[in-house]
């Protein structure tokens, strides 16, 4: 009876309206239809008083839901032409629903439970949809995704697993409805907007999830708390691009946008990881470390777009995104909750290594007036301190230097070790030398100078490796000493042939220096002198390998005597050299017998023979 009652009195006013409303008879038409919605939703309210609601059954879905859809399909061709008439409609719907849901939970009947909870859900479905009838879609989604968190919340602290669902649901419709508006974004005021305010507020409902799935995961359940990271992600996202999308409107110059970002990226990190702490959520403070790549991905775009990272005020910005990154390490190795990474460490290292390199030789560039040298040092110079830091700091520094160690003097200086070598192996190759304004003087000039600087700290950081007693290091101890030896020998020929250019007007070049008798001459006396050298401390030492290799650059110098020197035929430095070499040769013989064979050498001879 309630049902055919229900089907009569919608589908003879349904049929009424299309052939006879007019604008002028709303105030006598509205009350008919909202006291029929009253009347069948009493009706289901009473029948609970007496019997629990069954939704599977016909009867009770019908007058339940099918009540407040009709109503609501009737509502919409009444008011279609006033303005804001629908939103106030599906916002009047929900209110009613939700104090219906109220007084229903007051009686505390357990018949109620089931209507109470499906008039609940009305009442959220209309208040829902009376936002995007009413607001544009930025402010509608921004409420959607409050209105979301605020679901779920009560969802998961009533055990309501669908209503948790719901709130989910309303993210991910609040994230697509903002991103429908996006064509017409346009703020006039920084911050002060509804684009920003829109992201801001669907990042803490996301978040605010997220962390309810945190705190709370038996409530949330297994398969609900999964999405805990899913959803953070989607929070930090929002963050990100809202901010973003303000600096791209409001900052003109995209070398300002990038310095704009980078204090952003370091305001973020602190803010993750100052919110992380205080929830005691690892998650969220998980994500502060992602502000090191995004500083790298930020130096490679002003390498791009300027000449120098500091420029308009980038020295401020890199300031503070460096403290940022440093306090978070220092909070994380101090609290000892979420214990820093050591290669987070030597990453950060080598970001302030090329930050200082390229920052010195731009002002080097600028204010030192001279030769082209000077520019050059500071490629070199830069990361030799850079390495001696990573090498000796700890003795100042007890954090990070002491504390981490162990990674500054692996991880971290590694780089700058290879980057020293190879830097001395190109200067050597490619540089004449030309310290101007001081005049070129052998060893003692700019370059040399760096040179030797740079070696030693290459030296005195492999003793520290050992030291230290570092696996990797003991394992390939023997080809770090020949490679640093082997550039030692590179950079003592860059200076033969550089004093050679300066004082005897050779040019600075290969086939320059090859085709001059008196390169060839010095060479060869230059490399009998090293030759001597080596074999001399090998004898005093016992060091067989080192006495053979002197013993190797002696031949090389013999064969090298009489295929290219015997040809400069009736010169005086050819006769000069034969007898030079002839009479150190002589005195090897004397002073340097070959060490004999004992432990390490045999050992290290063996080796040396099966390579060969």
């Amino acid at each position: 009876l309630n049902l055919v009652g229900f089907a009569f009195t919608f589908v003879i006013g349904t049929s009424w309206g299309m052939r006879y409303y007019k604008p002028e008879f709303f105030p006598t038409v509205e009350p008919f239809l909202i006291l029929s919605v009253l009347f069948y939703v009493a009706i289901a309210i009473l029948y609970s008083l007496r019997r629990p609601l069954e939704l599977r059954d016909y009867v009770d879905g019908t007058l339940v839901f099918g009540t407040p859809i009709i109503a609501f399909g009737l509502q919409a061709a009444l008011v279609h032409d006033t303005e804001y008439g629908l939103a106030y409609s599906a916002y009047g719907l929900g209110a009613f629903y939700l104090l219906v849901t109220f007084i229903l939970i007051r009686l505390t009947r357990a018949t109620m439970r089931m209507l109470s909870e499906a008039f609940l859900s009305l009442g959220m479905i209309f208040a829902t949809m009376a936002i995007p009838l009413a607001l544009d879609g930025r402010w509608s989604a921004a409420v959607w995704a409050v209105e979301g968190a605020g679901v779920f919340w009560i969802g998961i602290r009533q055990q309501r697993r669908l209503m948790a669902w719901f709130g989910m649901a309303l993210q991910l419709g609040a994230g697509w409805l903002f991103a429908m508006d996006l064509l017409h974004y346009e703020a006039r005021w920084p911050v002060l907007n509804s684009f920003y305010f829109g992201t801001l507020l669907l990042a803490a409902a996301a978040g605010f999830i997220a962390y309810q799935m945190h705190r709370r995961p038996d409530a949330a359940g297994e398969q609900v708390q999964e999405l805990g990271v899913v959803f953070l992600v989607w929070a930090v996202g929002w963050w990100l691009f809202g901010g973003v999308m303000e600096l791209h409107q409001h900052v003109h110059l995209i070398v300002n946008r990038v310095v704009a970002g980078i204090v952003f990226l370091a305001f973020s990190a602190a803010l993750f990881e100052t919110v992380g702490s205080r929830l005691a959520w690892p998650l969220l403070r998980a994500f502060c470390l992602g502000l090191l790549p995004l500083l790298y991905f930020s130096l490679l775009v002003q390498a791009v777009i300027t000449n120098h990272a500091f420029a308009h005020n980038g020295w401020l910005a890199w300031g503070l995104a460096l403290a940022t990154w440093y306090a978070v390490l220092y909070r994380r190795d101090r609290v000892q909750l979420v214990p820093s990474s050591n290669y987070w460490h030597a990453v950060a290292l080598w970001l302030l290594g090329i930050l200082a390199t390229w920052e010195i030789n731009w002002g080097v560039g600028r204010w030192v007036q001279g030769g082209a040298d000077w520019k050059i040092v500071a490629w070199g110079l830069v990361p030799t301190a850079f390495l001696a830091l990573a090498t000796h700091g700890a003795r100042f520094l007890a954090w990070p230097l002491r504390a981490k160690r162990a990674a500054y003097l692996t991880a971290g200086a590694i780089p700058f070790a290879l980057t020293v070598l190879i830097w001395t192996v190109a200067a050597s190759l490619e540089r004449a030398g030309a310290p101007a304004p001081l005049p070129y003087v052998p060893v003692l000039n700019p370059l040399d100078l760096t040179t030797a600087l740079a070696l030693l700290a290459v030296v005195t950081w492999l003793m520290a490796l050992r030291a230290q007693a570092v696996p990797a290091y003991l394992a390939s101890r023997d080809a770090a000493r020949w490679t640093v030896a082997a550039v030692v020998f590179v950079w003592m020929n860059a200076m033969l042939f550089r004093s050679l250019h300066h004082y005897a007007g050779i040019p600075y070049g290969f086939q320059d220096m090859y085709d001059s008798v008196l390169a060839q001459a010095a060479v060869s006396l230059f490399w009998t002198v090293i030759g001597l050298v080596l074999m001399v401390f090998a004898t005093r030492h016992g060091q067989r390998m080192v006495w053979i290799t002197g013993a190797t650059l002696l031949g090389v110098v013999v064969a090298k005597l009489f295929v290219v020197d015997l040809s400069n035929t009736g010169t005086v430095a050819r006769i000069v050299t034969f007898i030079g070499v002839g009479a150190l040769l002589l005195l090897v013989g004397y002073l340097s017998p070959v060490p004999p064979r004992h432990g390490r050498d045999q050992e290290d001879e063996k080796q040396a023979g099966e390579t060969t």
